[in-house]
């Protein structure tokens, strides 16, 4: 509704990834399409299985949301006004 498939570099849905969080696959799947190292990666989810799926992927990952931290989470953004790019920075 927005329009703005143009502005990503690669689009990759639960639906194209053979096995389901908390299994890597669409993360891994992502990277592969991007032409990325996964260890360059940053992951922003709101569930535990998303977090564990980045973890397994070797990626980093912020949770994020009102419900607070999910403990493996390298960082934690509560809402996108809090969000800061020194903070993500700092996790490579």
């Amino acid at each position: 509704k927005l329009d703005l498939v143009l502005d990503f570099d690669a689009i990759v849905d639960g639906r194209m990834a053979e096995r389901s969080k908390p299994e890597p696959d669409i993360f891994l799947q992502t990277s592969e399409k991007l032409q990325t190292n996964p260890g360059e990666c940053v992951v922003i989810e709101d569930s535990a299985s998303g977090i564990a799926a980045a973890k397994a992927a070797e990626m980093k990952c912020v949770s994020f949301g009102q419900d607070g931290p999910i403990k493996t989470a390298d960082l934690h953004i509560k809402d996108w006004t809090l969000a800061n790019f020194e903070k993500l920075n700092a996790l490579f």
